[in-house]
């Protein structure tokens, strides 16, 4: 399969993924502080500045949620094509680099979000080894993303991105800081500090 096929065939799957669920157990106050708490564990280990915030009261300002099955830490590295079957590997109880926290349950919007930003900053990281080279199946994911953004509210946006781009900060492994990638590292730091600073404007 070309990356095209790839990503269409992981887009239309997500969808299988997304399902809604309903179960009161696993509510949105659980969700958001989670997220909350993810996103000041890895701008710690990414060494920027941490913010406060109020999950119950971003919790209010979200009406009418809708939760489903998340996998929580869906990139490109989990996610396996053969045959023309998707298998989605690794799924977490928690969103990196949380412990364990014990549920699955989530937003449709924190998987297809994840592998959208995934799958750009990989193309950010071949684009300077193959200038022309584009990932032409990107369209579908963006446009599911885009759906799914208009049923939730900004700053649970802002907040599942703030929380994928640090945690791409947050990675110092060898291969992250590896000297060709310095520029990818220092653009997801960047992505960081803008996707907080719109977070902490969309807060209630």
């Amino acid at each position: 399969y070309n990356m095209a096929q790839y990503i269409t065939i992981a887009t239309d799957a997500l969808r299988v993924l997304g399902w809604p669920v309903h179960n009161n157990e696993f509510n949105k106050f659980e969700i958001i502080q989670e997220l909350c708490d993810a996103l000041i564990e890895n701008l710690e280990r990414a060494g920027l500045p941490t913010i406060t915030l109020n999950a119950h009261k971003l919790g209010e300002s979200w009406k009418n949620p809708v939760f489903c099955v998340s996998h929580r830490d869906l990139s490109v590295g989990n996610i396996m094509c053969h045959d023309a079957r998707i298998r989605f590997i690794d799924p977490r109880l928690s969103v990196p680099y949380l412990p364990a926290q014990g549920n699955a349950i989530g937003t449709p919007l924190i998987d297809p979000l994840m592998l959208l930003i995934s799958l750009e900053r990989k193309q950010a990281e071949i684009e300077s080894m193959y200038p022309r080279l584009l990932f032409l199946g990107l369209h579908d994911l963006r446009k599911r993303v885009s759906e799914l953004k208009a049923d939730v509210p900004a700053f649970l946006v802002h907040l599942i991105t703030a929380v994928t781009y640090a945690m791409y900060a947050a990675c110092k492994c060898d291969y992250c800081l590896a000297p060709e990638r310095v520029d990818l590292y220092n653009l997801m730091v960047k992505k960081t500090k803008r996707s907080v600073a719109l977070l902490q404007e969309a807060s209630p």
